[in-house]
C-alpha cells in the first residue's frame, strides 16, 4: 500500500504530516514537529522565508476542536493555520476560521491555502522568542530542518 493510500484512509496525523513535507520545504526555512511551549504542544512550528513564526495544527477529525486549539496558539505565533484533509473539511469551518483569525489549509494530495489567517499581535513576546530560538537551535543541528522520525 502506497503512503498516499494510507493517508487517504486517514490512518493517523503523522502520515498526513509526512505527506506535507514537500510543501513545508518550499514554504519554510526551518521547522520542527511537536513543539512544546508552556503546557501545550503544537503539531508544527516553522519560520517562513520572511522570518515570521507560523504554527500549524493537523487534524484528521473534529475541525471544531482543532480550530479551538489553534486559537489558543494565536498569541504566540505570527500566523496560525489548521490543516485538514479535504474529505473532512466543512463549509462551517470557513465561518469559524474567519471569526477566529485562524487560516485553513486543505490537503487533497497537495496542500492548498483555503483561507489566509489574520496576523496576530504577539501577546507573549518572551514565549514567542523561546519558540523561535528552540526551532533555530534544533535546526542548526540538522541543516535547517527537523523531521520527526517516522513511527
Amino acid at each position: 500500500m502506497a503512503i498516499s493510500e494510507i493517508a487517504f484512509g486517514y490512518k493517523n496525523e503523522a502520515v498526513l504530516e509526512e505527506l506535507t513535507i514537500p510543501w513545508i520545504e518550499s514554504h519554510f526555512q526551518s521547522w520542527a514537529w511537536q513543539v512544546p511551549f508552556r503546557t501545550r504542544v503544537i503539531d508544527f512550528a516553522g519560520i517562513n522565508h520572511k522570518g515570521q513564526l507560523v504554527g500549524i495544527e493537523y487534524k484528521l477529525h473534529n475541525w471544531k476542536r482543532v480550530i479551538g486549539q489553534a486559537q489558543l496558539h494565536c498569541s504566540h505565533f505570527d500566523f496560525v493555520y489548521v490543516l485538514l484533509p479535504k474529505t473532512k473539511f466543512s463549509k462551517r469551518a470557513d465561518e469559524v476560521g474567519k471569526k477566529s483569525g485562524v487560516g485553513i489549509l486543505v490537503y487533497d494530495g497537495e496542500v492548498h491555502l483555503h483561507m489566509k489567517p489574520r496576523w496576530n499581535r504577539i501577546l507573549q513576546p518572551p514565549q514567542y522568542m523561546i519558540i523561535k530560538n528552540y526551532i533555530s537551535r534544533l535546526c542548526t543541528v540538522d541543516f535547517h530542518r527537523v523531521h520527526r522520525v517516522p513511527e
